[in-house]
């Protein structure tokens, strides 16, 4: 902690004093000499600014195949916590100077909370691992199936010492439950282990139901509707009681992206007023709402003051911002505004999330642009919600690998994140563990061999996450 608070001053006087960054071995050069600033006042209409293109790509970066992706499969051991120290380190000279004021916002408790949780970081690929012909006949094999490492508690002192202050962890179920939906004891018991590790470092948490949209099991249709509200009300009321007496540092997210997989609306709805795309946000409103209910309604100790966070459709900022939303009726609650939303913003889009032969891809980080872009985008959701007191997490964006463009991402990382932060929206970067390959490479923590290969965007994450 006191190694923390020394990188931490140390990055605090670099920001200030340097226009730019100064020349080091892992230096990340600024676009420009001059810092970038934002207004404090909100003064723009709630209109989306995201384009039917950058709406219509998959922002899903978390499912992963066997063909497609490399990533590290040593194995992992799990040992006691190393007295060893990280050669991780927060250096002033490789801090971006994104310099941005935070937006006025009313008193809220909710919004207290976010501002808490700091810089974020996905236990990708781990626990969200499924695989629709069931091929384990151990449940504890799902956890390393998507080519990852069990996951030890050196992993998440590792995060802790980094100076992550959240750590989202996404769960499967689907794969874990009979018949009725009970859900497989050894599952359960291995995911609150781990979510344990975390608390016990007073970090905060967040779980959900991830990977489960499928006919079968919960998707936004009114074909399905009725077993998809007896599948996550089951679910849910499962997970309430086994994680009812954990405190407030865990947070419940109802769904991952929520949506028609395999239909033109997948992931962009050109038309809100069509029938179809009716029906989708009606169910994913149901849906959120009955999660809700059923979190309040099961016993346990912060049950009834827990924050939940509900996404729209996909998780689409842009379908928050639609009419069609609904936020969740908390009558079952024991405490004032603990409902909170979620969003995924893999942007911008070309640079952030596109495959490399999509038209317009690029490695390059365009900041000017991106800022425009974000800030149109934030400042919406500031009018709409925070503004008025309901909190926000973005709690997946990233940025992929494109042959080595580090220095891009970090300055990417930096800019994301100072400028959801002067909204008063905390993130956590998606990390799918996986570093090789064709596939999405997000990974910024190697599991296998517990380091940081990318300080540069680490340390733009914690700084500008965590001030």
């Amino acid at each position: 902690m006191r190694k923390q608070k020394r990188i931490l001053a140390l990055a605090l006087a670099a920001t200030l004093l340097l226009a730019g960054c100064t020349k080091g071995e892992a230096s990340v050069t600024p676009s420009s000499t001059e810092p970038v600033s934002v207004s404090e006042e909100a003064k723009a209409s709630t209109e989306t600014s995201a384009s039917k293109e950058e709406a219509s790509v998959s922002t899903e970066t978390s499912e992963s195949t066997e063909a497609s992706v490399s990533t590290e499969t040593s194995a992992s051991t799990e040992t006691s916590a190393s007295t060893e120290e990280k050669d991780f380190t927060v250096r002033p000279d490789n801090l971006v100077n994104v310099l941005v004021s935070k937006h006025k916002a009313p008193e809220s408790e909710a919004l207290k909370f976010t501002e808490s949780m700091g810089a974020g970081y996905n236990l990708g690929n781990t626990f969200d691992a499924n695989d629709s012909k069931n091929v384990f006949s151990d449940d504890l094999q799902f956890e390393t199936y998507w080519q990852n490492v069990k996951t030890t508690k050196q992993h998440i002192l590792d995060l802790k010492e980094a100076g992550f202050k959240t750590i989202r962890i996404p769960v499967s179920w689907h794969n874990h439950v009979d018949a009725d939906y009970n859900i497989n004891e050894k599952w359960m018991d291995r995911v609150y282990e781990v979510v344990n590790w975390a608390l016990e470092e007073d970090m905060y948490v967040i779980i959900n139901i991830h990977h489960d949209n499928l006919k079968k099991y919960m998707y936004p249709s009114y074909d399905c509707l009725h077993n998809s509200k007896k599948y996550v009300s089951k679910v849910w009321e499962q997970i309430a009681t086994k994680f009812g007496d954990c405190d407030e540092h865990l947070v419940f997210e109802s769904l991952n992206e929520p949506r028609l997989v395999g239909t033109d609306i997948e992931w962009n709805i050109s038309d809100l007023n069509s029938k179809q795309a009716q029906e989708a946000l009606d169910c994913v409103n149901q849906l959120n709402q009955l999660i809700v209910d059923t979190i309040r309604q099961t016993p346990g100790a912060y049950n009834k003051t827990r924050y939940i966070t509900v996404p729209g459709y996909c998780a689409s900022p842009d379908y928050i911002l639609c009419d069609a939303f609904k936020v969740p009726a908390d009558d079952y609650a024991e405490a004032e505004n603990r409902i909170l939303l979620t969003v995924h913003a893999y942007r911008p889009y070309l640079f952030a999330l596109a495959e490399p032969n999509v038209s317009g891809a690029t490695a390059t980080f365009d900041q000017s642009g991106a800022v425009s872009e974000l800030n149109a985008l934030f400042m919406n959701l500031f009018v709409k919600y925070i503004k008025n007191g309901t909190g926000i997490i973005i709690d997946e964006f990233g940025a992929r690998d494109r042959n080595g463009n580090t220095e891009d991402r970090a300055r990417y990382a930096a800019t994301f994140t100072a400028y959801a932060r002067s909204y008063l929206m905390p993130v956590c970067w998606w990390d799918n563990n996986n570093f090789s390959g064709s596939g999405e490479i997000f990974g910024i923590y190697k599991r296998a061999d517990n380091s940081f290969p990318y300080p540069d965007i680490v340390s733009q994450l914690v700084w500008y996450g965590n001030n």
